[in-house]
């Protein structure tokens, strides 16, 4: 009795084991599948043809921002050649980029948090000086005045920090 009852208790382990190793497998390769279907899914909506033949709800996706819509604070300051001279060889430049000549005397332009004005007299044969001539409510008041004397070079000029 004793021999049967240890082979029942036995066998009984053995189905237990096997049952186990069964669902395992059964579990790997149930997630093998949902991975698989998961990759193929997203690769599937990167493409917009397939993207509007599921015909999913596309209220909720954005759009490009156009140039007329801001999400940073702005300013203006306007800059200037001393004694009211003019100079179209004297570029301003903002990051780095032309976007003005002091050809009518004086400047204005609109800047953003952390842009930074330089002045280009690279073709310029005498020394000018430039000075900021009036800033928005939102910029430094102590920048009016600030000057900066240029000829032959490109220098720094300005960082901008909005308040």
């Amino acid at each position: 009795m004793k021999y049967e009852n240890g082979i029942k208790s036995r066998v009984k382990k053995d189905r237990e084991k096997a049952n186990e190793q069964n669902i395992e497998k059964y579990m790997i390769f149930a997630f093998a599948v949902i991975f698989v279907l998961l990759i193929a899914a997203q690769t599937a909506l990167t493409s917009p043809s397939v993207a509007s033949l599921l015909n999913i709800n596309t209220e909720y996706e954005g759009e490009p921002l156009g140039k007329e819509v801001y999400l940073y604070k702005q300013g203006e300051i306007e800059l200037g050649l001393a004694g009211g001279r003019t100079n179209g060889s004297l570029i301003l430049m903002l990051n780095g980029e032309n976007v003005a000549t002091f050809d009518k005397g004086s400047v204005r332009i609109e800047v953003k948090n952390g842009d930074v004005i330089e002045i280009d007299g690279s073709n310029v044969e005498r020394e000018e000086t430039v000075k900021v001539l009036s800033c928005s409510s939102n910029l430094d008041k102590k920048l009016i005045g600030k000057s900066i004397k240029v000829k032959s070079e490109i220098k720094y000029f300005l960082k901008i920090s909005l308040q």
